[in-house]
């Protein structure tokens, strides 16, 4: 996007120029139905073009597909509208938005970046300056849909991870080594078959482990001429010298034009086998051995699936003596699930004399417990030697349960067992699917946070927090039917999902349900805790496309439900969205507030009571709205404190008051402003060294501005406050505790507070008489003010009895409506030169 034209004309290319940028349809080549319109369109990507003002020039097809724009979106020719129009389609626009401002700041950067979008695609965005005789015109957008090469490179990665797990955990000595013979990589039952480190076993080549020095040649002779080997038997020695006698079974690895790279093999010790079996090379008792020995259990089957032979094998994996299985049925012993796929592939098979076939079963174990095998059987009942099926079957339940757990773990939470945020959200969207369909039950989910959770993470810890989310997950699991799900899908939230139901009154009694649950403590760490939940709900309808539009809603709901004060619950309604939507716009237009200047401050003077002149002003903020005209801090400080804009606002602010009070000194005297600070302003780190950077900034002496305090705010962190106001009193700068007598009890610290003014706050003026109650209150917080050495401003005097009051009571300044409205600094000069006649 280019940026709006300032200062100087821009230059704007001219029709038929080289590299001539025009709007879409400007030009004849640019036509729809062109040639270069029709090229443009054919392309796989998509293309916008701009000029230097952000005007849209030429787009195409493919980039209405990719960003999801329609023609109407781009027929404005505003190339940020549309760039807005595509972050409301991205999972997080924000980051997005933060690195296009800045490229519009940055004319001649190339821009590079990956957006996740909503609906699950994942894109590729390209930005580059338009030049035009090395002058930059213009910028080039370029959108490429990667969502499948992503999921085929996840898809890979997944690949890969296994295969490196089944390759660790074999029992069997694996290997792949170069063709020179050094190896590329071992797993660990080769290390400990030959004794070696892996770093070690690395640095050796292939032949270092043969006993016989030409061995490892013949081994690549057979390699190359067959291409593969199987049970090739070879002596070699281990680290320690010992001569093993092993069996290799191998095969080349190639490259994509077939050229040989290296081998990879399966290496069996049969030191003893052979040594036993030596003299019985030849003989049935040979055969038998090598049976005894197997891995797998081997078992020969009758046409009608009667066993006639099974291995001795059979006991180590499944427990069985051979003869308590030979003449029983195989299918008796076949899990009821997997029966039916047993009988439909061995029916196949018999029919076939020498077919195959492999399949995965469950096995019951003679202890009674299930073992997943991996089998493959041969039909050999046309051999006039074994005349039955034969079936090589490996127990491989420990893999499956790997792999079970491995899936379990990808959807359920690591913490309380619960279904994930994954998991949830595949629910959720087949409900929200079938909710389309006419007739179809209806659903309802629930939002729930729990309540003031940081609280027990901070005053008793995060193991503590941990397991007051596992019982808290218990016990909404008690709240629900079997059918219906309950998942963690956040740090302190969890989310339900009631299958069947869709009405209000169904969906409170589950709220209800939950609340009456929460009542009762939890027993954890020695001590009784209390939690509680806000909840919010949303309702099937059929409007709803996506699952997170259903999440999002009760999320919503949920947060109107924690603002109404905690351990409720609110139905979502449409104008709860609405709300929503205004509030992230106001979000929105308030940073672009602070960044174009729209935020002003007003002035209100503190009044002395002993001469009648204006001792210094209270800057106050004001956003001068350019539709909505000036509004006051009641209807957007709050969102900056959420949002954290409170922070560059603060700033902004205190810089201002800065510069203001220069421009009103006078011979270096002058009136003070006083400048409020939040509580996540007192809480940063560096408002010291921020406060330092004003006053180096803006020249303006240290006295010249005090930081207002609420007595709320610096209670909150009372030591932590002190600590800061001492800092911020050394630069001479001075302080002022505002709304004095409203917040906590701070009695107790307020002769630690480096603090030179108390401002009693405006209630207890606004009650004031000769024989009110609060009379009393304020000749006490003067008193007490005049005992420590501070000064006094009585808050929020709006008529005459109330300042003839606060003077006779000792005060000696004092501010309201009574004296002056808070203005703009051009009305606040004259108020400088005024003189208030005293009662």
């Amino acid at each position: 996007m280019g940026r709006a034209a300032t200062g100087a004309p821009q230059r704007v290319p001219t029709a038929g120029s080289a590299n001539t940028l025009e709007p879409t349809g400007a030009g004849r080549d640019h036509a729809p139905g062109s040639p270069f319109q029709v090229a443009l369109d054919a392309t796989a990507d998509g293309i916008l073009v701009v000029d230097d003002t952000g005007r849209i020039l030429i787009h195409n097809r493919r980039f209405r597909e990719i960003s999801g724009l329609a023609d109407p979106d781009l027929a404005g020719g505003d190339g940020v509208a549309a760039l807005l129009a595509v972050r409301s389609r991205l999972e997080d626009p924000g980051p997005f938005l933060e690195r296009v401002r800045k490229l519009l700041s940055e004319r001649e950067r190339t821009f590079y970046d990956v957006l996740s979008l909503r609906d699950g695609r994942v894109i590729e965005l390209h930005s580059r300056p338009q030049r035009i005789g090395g002058e930059v015109v213009g910028r080039v957008w370029t959108l490429r849909d990667i969502t499948e090469q992503r999921r085929m490179q996840d898809a890979l990665i997944a690949s890969e991870r296994r295969y490196r797990r089944l390759f660790e955990e074999s029992r069997h000595a694996l290997y792949i080594s170069r063709r020179d013979g050094s190896f590329v990589d071992v797993n660990r039952t080769m290390l400990e078959l030959f004794g070696y480190g892996r770093q070690e076993l690395l640095r050796l080549n292939a032949s270092d482990l043969y006993v016989d020095p030409q061995g490892r040649e013949r081994f690549s002779r057979a390699m190359e001429s067959r291409g593969s080997i199987r049970n090739y038997e070879v002596e070699l020695r281990d680290r320690y010298g010992r001569t093993l006698d092993c069996l290799i079974t191998a095969s080349t690895r190639r490259s994509g034009d077939g050229t040989i790279l290296g081998y990879e093999g399966i290496i069996e010790d049969v030191t003893e086998r052979k040594r036993s079996t030596e003299a019985l090379r030849q003989s049935e008792r040979y055969f038998r051995s090598l049976i005894e020995n197997a891995l797998d259990t081997i078992t020969i089957l009758k046409a009608d699936g009667t066993i006639s032979f099974e291995s001795p094998s059979v006991e180590r994996v499944l427990g069985y003596a051979p003869e308590e299985l030979v003449g029983k049925h195989i299918f008796s012993y076949v899990h009821p699930s997997d029966l039916p796929a047993v009988r439909e592939i061995f029916a196949r098979t018999e029919g076939v004399p020498g077919a195959t076939a492999s399949l995965e079963l469950r096995f019951r174990h003679r202890d009674g417990t299930w073992r997943t095998l991996e089998a493959v059987g041969k039909n050999l009942l046309h051999d006039p030697v074994v005349r039955g099926v034969v079936v090589n079957a490996r127990d491989v339940s420990e893999r499956k349960e790997v792999e079970d757990r491995l899936l379990h773990d990808a959807f359920h939470d690591g913490l309380t067992g619960l279904p994930n945020r994954a998991l949830f959200m595949d629910r959720l969207q087949q409900l929200v699917k079938r909710a389309r369909r006419a007739g179809t039950p209806g659903f309802t989910v629930l939002f729930l946070d729990v309540d003031r959770f940081k609280v027990v993470n901070d005053s008793l810890g995060h193991s503590v927090g941990d397991q007051l989310l596992v019982e808290i997950g218990r016990r909404l699991e008690t709240c629900l039917r079997p059918a219906d799900t309950v998942a963690r899908v956040g740090g302190d939230e969890f989310a339900m999902l009631l299958d069947g139901t869709n009405t209000t009154e169904e969906a409170q009694t589950v709220s209800e349900r939950i609340h009456a649950s929460m009542q009762q403590p939890f027993p954890l760490a020695r001590r009784e805790v209390y939690a509680t939940v806000s909840i919010g709900i949303a309702l099937s309808d059929p409007r709803y496309r996506r699952a997170e539009e259903v999440l999002r809603d009760a999320d919503i709901a949920m947060y109107r439900s924690k603002n109404a004060g905690r351990s409720r619950s609110e139905v979502f309604d449409r104008t709860m969205h609405d709300e929503a939507v205004a509030m992230l716009e106001l979000e929105t237009a308030l940073r672009q507030a602070l960044e174009r200047g729209e935020l002003v401050l007003h002035y209100q003077p503190i009044v002395s009571l002993l001469d009648g002149r204006p001792l210094g002003f209270e800057s106050l903020l004001r956003w001068q709205h350019p539709r909505q005209g000036l509004l006051f801090p009641d209807s957007f400080l709050e969102m900056a404190e959420d949002t954290g804009l409170i922070v560059p606002i603060g700033l902004w602010t205190l810089e201002e008051a800065a510069r203001q009070a220069v421009e009103w000194s006078m011979d270096g005297a002058g009136p003070y402003i006083a400048v409020n600070l939040s509580s996540t302003q007192l809480s940063q780190p560096d408002l010291v060294d921020q406060v330092r950077g004003v006053l180096e900034r803006t020249g303006a002496p240290p006295g010249s501005l005090r930081l207002e305090l609420t007595e709320t705010v610096v209670m909150q962190h009372a030591e932590a406050a002190v600590r800061t106001m001492e800092r911020l009193r050394s630069l001479g700068v001075a302080l002022m505790i505002d709304d004095f007598g409203m917040g906590y009890s701070s009695l107790s610290y307020l002769h630690r507070f480096a603090t030179d003014t108390l401002k009693i706050d405006g209630s207890f003026i606004g009650d004031i008489g000769p024989n009110g109650e609060n009379s009393e209150i304020v000749r006490t917080i003067v008193a007490l003010a005049t005992e420590l050495g501070m000064e006094v401003v009585a808050e929020g005097v709006e008529t005459s009895d109330q300042f003839r009051m606060v003077r006779t009571l000792g005060c000696r300044s004092a501010q309201g409506f009574h004296l002056a409205r808070p203005v703009p600094a051009a009305e606040a000069e004259a108020v400088l030169r005024r003189v208030w006649t005293l009662p």
